[in-house]
């Protein structure tokens, strides 16, 4: 309903004052947010609320749509300077009364954001982790080790860090890998997704001097599980295991995986080029 108000009050002045600034960010970002409304109603989305992070900068913009209006300048100069003075006092006047009418109106996300994500029907992904946090005797509270979801991952971080293993030895998927990625010192050791030659480096690692491998178990999908099956069990059949990290509730058990250069070429000549 904060929302709606922001929008509809920028709209508003927007009419009156014959201003169609506002029509940009309401039509450009509202339309983002409406196809994620429309897939969520639909079933076609999971309804998370990081989908709807286009709210933020279109609730500012909105707001700032307030303030951006001024009073008309008079065309003629008055002859008087009380008069031209008095003007100029009323136009800061209203300006600073906008201004505080559009924080007035963001202010209230705040509040309202901070129980969404603690609602475990709204927040699904943030509110058992918050709720643990910060009010683990809740009862609806899920088990309070959601406080070290990840600690697992950055065990698996930390241990990588200690190898100081050289540019692009780690490939892993980001997509599962990410509390690994984010714990690490060493982000470049890694090559993930984002990485041009990722896709090049997954087809062939030693050929792009990938030395092991970060998988998952049982993971929705992973890009290096998609092109080596079975390989959190065996290695793909080319790696031996360096090291096994066991999951929690919240997370998956990982392996790293020492590649031999010898063994992938014997089983993927053609591939590799080899």
């Amino acid at each position: 309903m904060n929302a709606l108000n922001r929008y509809g009050l920028a709209l508003v002045f927007a009419v009156i004052h014959r201003d169609n600034r506002a029509l940009a960010p309401v039509l450009i970002l509202g339309s983002v947010l409406a196809f994620d409304t429309l897939a969520f109603l639909s079933g076609n989305s999971f309804g998370w609320l990081r989908f709807y992070i286009t709210e933020i900068p279109l609730a500012i913009l909105c707001a700032a749509c307030i303030p951006a209006v001024r009073l008309p300048v008079p065309r003629r100069k008055p002859k008087s300077a009380l008069v031209s003075a008095s003007l100029t006092f009323g136009r800061v006047v209203v300006n600073t009364v906008l201004a505080c009418a559009a924080f007035a109106l963001v202010a209230p996300s705040l509040p309202s954001t901070w129980a969404t994500m603690l609602n475990h029907r709204l927040g699904r992904e943030e509110s058992h982790h918050l709720t643990a946090l910060f009010d683990p005797a809740h009862e609806r509270g899920l088990d309070a080790t959601a406080i070290n979801a990840y600690h697992v991952e950055r065990r698996v971080a930390s241990f990588i860090d200690a190898m100081h293993l050289p540019h692009g030895s780690v490939l892993t998927d980001s997509g599962n890998s990410f509390a690994v990625l984010v714990s690490t010192r060493d982000l470049k050791a890694f090559v993930i997704d984002s990485d041009l030659d990722f896709e090049r480096a997954v087809a062939d690692p030693p050929r792009f001097h990938v030395h092991y491998l970060l998988v998952p178990k049982g993971s929705y999908y992973d890009a290096i599980d998609s092109a080596y099956p079975g390989v959190y069990d065996n290695g793909g059949g080319f790696s031996t295991l360096v090291k096994e990290w066991k999951g929690t509730g919240y997370t998956p058990d990982w392996r790293l995986y020492r590649i031999t250069a010898q063994a992938f070429a014997a089983d993927h000549d053609v591939l590799g080029g080899h």
